[in-house]
């Protein structure tokens, strides 16, 4: 249910060794960049307080947290499915192709690092896809929306699976 983080957890044993701490590295780095989505979503913010408070809001749940001292994929998948949100604001502020991708390839990777996302994104990649659709219509985006379509069916093949 977690290939990501089981495929970085891996790596992070293969590099240091058997550890509580070395099996908790992937997530703990997730949450780094989980702060730092953070923080570039707080700059959309109207004013200083509700930045701060956008800010607060994100980093402070212990529940959210939480899950980035486990050796789980939820803080990895949280990571990613902040990373699609600010890169959607990005997409429906500034009308840029590049933003729009980037939620589909975060989107991909949040599934990859928690399985039973794949409903909700794909809601969502709905949304976008339509919305790009409308700003390009070139080739390479058509390969590139039907490669992240065959890994989502390929997650959904192996879920079926087991």
């Amino acid at each position: 249910n977690h290939f990501l983080n089981s495929f970085l957890t891996w790596c992070s044993y293969k590099i240091f060794g058997f550890s509580m701490f070395a099996l908790r590295i992937p997530n703990t780095i997730a949450g780094i960049f989980y702060v730092f989505t953070s923080f570039q979503i707080q700059k959309r913010g109207i004013d200083a307080i509700s930045r701060v408070s956008i800010f607060v809001i994100l980093t402070s749940s212990y529940f959210v947290l939480g899950f980035f001292s486990l050796s789980r994929g939820y803080g990895i998948s949280f990571t990613f499915l902040l990373l699609a949100f600010w890169a959607y604001l990005e997409f429906y502020i500034d009308k840029k192709a590049k933003y729009g991708i980037l939620v589909v390839i975060a989107l991909v990777f949040a599934v990859w690092s928690n399985l039973s996302l794949m409903i909700p994104v794909l809601v969502i990649l709905g949304f976008v896809s339509k919305m790009l659709h409308k700003l390009i219509f070139t080739f390479i985006f058509e390969n590139i929306f039907i490669i992240v379509l065959l890994y989502l069916l390929m997650g959904i093949f192996i879920y079926l699976k087991n």
